[in-house]
């Protein structure tokens, strides 16, 4: 019988329980994610922002094109400025030396005023920042009615923040011969000599130029070391590329060079990334710890 009679008083404490918790599970949902997630808005914007993309694209904008020395401290043989508007580097102004204990050379390397050269990362970062912030703005009114539906929208927001970070985080690199085979050398002017390469690529908040120089051969001649993919050092290897007079040369690496210039603002777009998802993550684990 005594049993019995702690039924009652045992199912009173579990419906209070359960109240409490629904209680507490609507606070969540009305009042608790809501501010988080107008913390979450601001993060997301000040990214926007600091990307400036979108501001270099409209007239009249308050965003102007920034500069940045490009210069490789040994010796003097690579030294200038780029500047960048936006996405692009729209101008140029690099000397660079050929390394030789005889009759060092000189190459200019500039960028045609009307053929701006598009840093992709940049412009892959903007377009999904872009649309993180549109989700965003469609579900921050939201009266949220379950978890579920909370959930569901975090991870939308932070696949789309996590695509943005790696777009500026894993820079795709290319191969020479990738390179040398595309239009891209056509962006420059003066025309880059046949023997020497450059490549422009962002990684984290940095702008990195890498610099080829070579030996041009007959392809008759025996390669020293013939490239191999996963090879990361390409000094000494070389590959076959047909010039635009239709004749193959053996294009062999002399010198890599690389140099880089810090660009602020990527430093802040990757800050605020990093705060949106870990406060995405926060309120996924407010979510679920409140459902167990």
């Amino acid at each position: 019988m005594a049993a019995f009679a702690n039924v009652t008083p045992l199912r009173e404490q579990l419906l209070k329980e359960k109240m409490n918790k629904d209680i507490e599970f609507k606070w969540l949902l009305h009042d608790d994610i809501p501010r988080d997630f107008n913390r979450l808005g601001e993060f997301i914007k000040n990214s926007e922002q600091n990307l400036g993309i979108m501001n270099a694209l409209i007239e009249n904008s308050e965003s102007e094109p920034e500069n940045f020395k490009m210069t490789l401290p040994q010796k003097d043989l690579v030294k200038g400025v780029v500047t960048v508007n936006g996405d692009s580097i729209v101008k140029a102004d690099i000397s660079v030396t050929r390394p030789s204990k005889v009759n060092p050379s000189q190459t200019s390397i500039g960028i045609r005023e009307c053929w701006p050269l598009r840093l992709y990362q940049l412009l892959d970062a903007g377009r999904f920042i872009k649309l993180t912030l549109k989700s965003f703005q469609q579900s921050k009114d939201k009266a949220w009615k379950s978890g579920d539906e909370v959930l569901k929208i975090i991870d939308n927001l932070m696949n789309s923040l996590s695509q943005a970070e790696a777009s500026l985080v894993l820079p795709t690199i290319r191969h020479p011969a990738e390179i040398l085979n595309s239009e891209y050398k056509n962006i420059f002017d003066p025309p880059l000599p046949e023997d020497v390469l450059v490549d422009f690529y962002i990684r984290r908040d940095r702008l990195i130029m890498k610099l080829f120089l070579f030996n041009l051969k007959s392809p008759n001649q025996p390669p020293q070391s013939q490239f191999r993919p996963g090879n990361s050092n390409l000094v000494g290897t070389s590959f076959l590329s047909t010039q635009m007079s239709g004749n193959k040369i053996l294009y062999e690496i002399a010198h890599d060079m690389q140099v880089e210039a810090c660009i602020p603002r990527l430093s802040k777009v990757l800050q605020f990334i990093s705060l949106a998802l870990r406060l995405c993550q926060q309120i996924k684990d407010k979510v679920q710890a409140s459902r167990n």
